[in-house]
């Protein structure tokens, strides 16, 4: 029985696969201005699709890989801009903020901060931090998201208005 689960699980995983890849690369299509003409106030939200796509296929990438190597996820360490990264997940993050009259800010992302780290585990829990931030603060409140270069490591968190633990 655990070997047809691990199979219906590996298949589903798979089949959202490709959807998500059509949903990455349309986004890029529509950028990339080869269907003609594309107004400039719309062209952030299908970069924001696009990235989020980029996300979501990885994730897939990954949930395949954690099929075949038990509970553990491959880490990938490579030289990287923490800065950058930020900016695009709080750029990304924005639309659902608005949605519930929740200010966003970053603080800290202006200067290139290269480090070498996992680009794909950062991004997913600087996501989770987010998202329960968006849960859990009340409307009106806000969400922080900061950067900081310690000298030898990077600092990453997420503060927000909410009542908290």
């Amino acid at each position: 029985m655990k070997h047809l689960t691990q199979h219906l699980y590996d298949l589903a995983v798979i089949e959202l696969r490709r959807p998500a890849e059509i949903i990455r690369d349309l986004a890029g299509v529509m950028c990339s201005g080869v269907l003609g003409p594309f107004p400039e106030d719309k062209r952030e939200f299908f970069e924001i699709m696009g990235r989020e796509g980029v996300t979501l296929v990885t994730q897939i990438g990954d949930f395949l890989s954690r099929s075949g190597l038990g509970d553990e996820l491959p880490v990938n360490p490579e030289l990287d801009d923490l800065a950058k990264m930020a900016r695009d997940v709080v750029d990304s993050c924005q639309i659902l903020a608005k949605q519930k009259r929740l200010t966003m800010e970053l603080r800290g992302g202006e200067q290139s901060l290269p480090h070498v780290f996992d680009r794909a585990r950062v991004d997913e829990i600087m996501r989770n931090l987010i998202g329960n931030s968006f849960k859990f603060t009340p409307e009106g409140g806000r969400v922080l998201v900061e950067v900081r270069d310690l000298g030898d490591r990077l600092e990453l968190s997420v503060t927000d208005s909410g009542k908290g633990l």
